[in-house]
């Protein structure tokens, strides 16, 4: 028999605000949303002229900036950075561009030792 609908479980987006004083402030880091998924797993997918295993290095060398740029929100909701901004924020500050990506993937349900070992 299937489950009332009143007692089905309300799905919460799970996120944390954590502080970054290199950004200059508090921001918001969420769990990457199904959208995000998707489109993360599209833009993952060879492009012409590539090969699998092109495409597996492209996508090793710009995960971190990608999923920051839909993990990391500010108090309006929206992004805060493009992949490209991202990108310059982790070369002069690698420590916290990590942290934030790991805090995000944790709520992602991402297994980041698997993704390290990759």
């Amino acid at each position: 028999m299937a489950i009332a609908r009143d007692k089905a479980a309300t799905p919460a987006l799970r996120q944390e605000e954590t502080q970054v004083d290199a950004i200059g402030g508090t921001v918001i880091v969420r769990g990457l949303m199904l959208a995000d998924r998707l489109a993360l797993w599209d833009e993952e997918q060879p492009r012409d002229g590539e090969t699998p295993e092109d495409a597996a290095k492209r996508n090793k060398a710009t995960v971190v900036e990608r999923q920051l740029a839909r993990m990391v929100v500010l108090d309006d909701g929206q992004p805060l950075w493009t992949a490209e901004q991202w990108k310059a924020f982790g070369q002069q500050h690698a420590t916290e561009a990590f942290r934030l990506y790991n805090l995000g993937n944790s709520f992602s349900g991402g297994d980041t030792k698997a993704i390290e070992k990759n």
